[in-house]
């Protein structure tokens, strides 16, 4: 990141680390993630994620405390963000 970094003027290495959803699905921006997920992101590099249940499960919350099933994280830390669901 190093060269880039220095390229576009940014700096930060922070990683989002998203491991395998239980009872539902997340999304990259529209990337169905279907394997834990490691990413390095810049300073202020905004991510969508968005959490979809599986049949039979509700979206409870972001592991972060967040209730919407879709968010804008800012990357500005090294984050793990996990979606937690119930059963209906």
């Amino acid at each position: 990141m190093g060269f880039i970094s220095k390229r576009l003027n940014v700096s930060g290495a922070n990683q989002l680390n998203i491991p395998l959803a239980q009872n539902g699905f997340i999304y990259l921006y529209d990337i169905k993630l279907n394997k834990p997920f490691k990413g390095n992101y810049f300073d202020n590099a905004i991510i969508s994620l968005s959490a979809h249940p599986k049949e039979g499960y509700r979206f409870v919350k972001w592991s972060n405390g967040m209730t919407s099933p879709k968010i804008d994280v800012t990357m500005n830390a090294s984050i793990k963000l996990e979606a937690i669901f119930e059963k209906k």
